[in-house]
């Protein structure tokens, strides 16, 4: 959140203060502002991008709901096994597959 902002003088550009969720601040010159600005922009758009997916999920009616499953994350040396269940679905629409959330 910019909190304050101290106009830009003879000798130094404009700076505005910006203080983060988890309670560290800095100082920001105009373009850093600007590109924060847009992130968030970009974030928040495929947050509610996530949401509209996750309403359009279904539980019920495919074989796979109920079933275990096991997905390994990582590189050939570092490597992390997750364990869950399916518990929806999103059907298949244009080229993209069918999508199942566990």
């Amino acid at each position: 959140v910019i909190t304050k902002w101290l106009p830009a003088s003879a000798e130094d550009s404009a700076l505005w203060h910006a203080v983060h969720t988890d309670g560290d601040s800095e100082d920001l010159e105009e373009y850093e502002v600007r590109d924060a600005l847009q992130l968030h922009t970009q974030q928040e758009e495929q947050r509610v991008l996530l949401e509209q997916q996750q309403q359009r999920m279904i539980c019920d009616g495919h074989q796979l709901i109920g079933q275990r499953v096991a997905r390994t994350f990582g590189t050939s040396k570092v490597q992390c096994t997750m364990l869950g269940v399916i518990t929806k679905w999103l059907p298949a629409e244009g080229e993209d597959g069918a999508l199942f959330h566990a």
